[in-house]
């Protein structure tokens, strides 16, 4: 396992539409240099999809709407 030094960081549940989605199922994130697992992280169930994909979709051109200048400053944030 790692350590990092602030744990809140590190989030392991998908999140829809601002809300947590945590699936029936977690799959292993793997450092492929050492083979050691890292840390499982959740799958959203195929139920779930739709609504992923509809928020993702109102998220995106959102997003589109914006400025080269408006993301970036988003991403410095």
């Amino acid at each position: 396992m790692f350590n990092l030094q602030d744990p809140s960081l590190l989030i392991t549940h998908s999140i829809i539409g601002g809300v947590i989605a945590i699936g029936s199922r977690c799959i292993p994130v793997v450092n492929p240099a050492t083979e050691q697992e890292l840390v499982a992280v959740s799958l959203i169930d195929l139920e779930m999809l739709p609504t992923a994909m509809a928020k993702a979709l109102s998220a995106q051109r959102g997003w589109a709407e914006l400025s080269g200048w408006e993301r970036g400053a988003i991403l410095r944030r």
